[in-house]
Formats: C-alpha cells, structure tokens, sequence
C-alpha cells in the first residue's frame, strides 16, 4: 500500500504498461494523453507544479526546462531507453518499483532518470 501518496502526471511518451503499474500499486497517475495532447512541456511543469505531482516522461527537454532555464518542478522521473524491447521496459518498471520502495524520499524535489541499467538521482 502506498503510505506516501506520492502523486503523478505522466507524459503521452510514458509506456502506458509504467502508467499501469503505478495505479495497480495503488499511485495516482494522470496520464497527459487523457488531459490534453497538446499541452507544451511548459504547460505540463506548470500543471505538475501546480498539483504538487511528479512528471513522468521520455522527454530529454524537460531537463533543459528544469537546470537550464529554471522552471519550477516538483520532480521529474525521465526513463530512457527503447519503448519498443519489453525486456527494456521491464527492467525500468523494476527500477521505478525499487526507487518507490527504497527512495520514495528521493522523488519530490528530485530529476530522476531511470534506464535500462539504473537509476541516477539529483537534487532539483
């Protein structure tokens, strides 16, 4: 059970299997795609900021919105790898589950990226 009530936006890049996995956990997820596909990446910050969530994406340029132009986050979780292997997308849901288990504390305030191979953690 989910005693933090971490919430979540998730990108329309997020594998909808990510998306699925959060809410089977108990996470509340909203899911751009249900929102609004035309939002900027601005606006999605804006939206997440807002509703004190986390952003979920694919998106690299969420990275330069958030260190280099100093947009506002809550926290972002930016997976990186092939969308299309299941064994790649696998292996970042189980990183995402242990991010969740073990360094839920490390999610709000934080630009996480989560690959194939691990998880990098840093302070927004």
């Amino acid at each position: 059970m989910n005693e933090t009530k971490i919430r979540f936006i998730a990108d329309v890049n997020v594998h909808k299997d990510i998306i699925l996995f959060l809410r089977k956990n108990n996470y509340k997820v909203d899911w751009i795609y249900d929102i609004d596909m035309r939002m900027s990446d601005r606006e999605i910050l804006e939206l997440c900021f807002k509703e004190s969530k986390v952003l979920l994406t694919n998106d690299k340029d969420f990275g330069d919105l958030v260190y280099h132009k100093s947009h506002k986050s809550k926290g972002v979780i930016l997976f990186r790898g092939d969308e299309e292997r299941r064994d790649s997308l696998d292996l970042r849901i189980k990183y995402l589950r242990e991010l969740l288990d073990f360094n839920s504390d490390k999610i709000y305030g934080y630009f996480t990226v989560i690959t194939e191979c691990n998880i990098r953690i840093k302070k927004l």
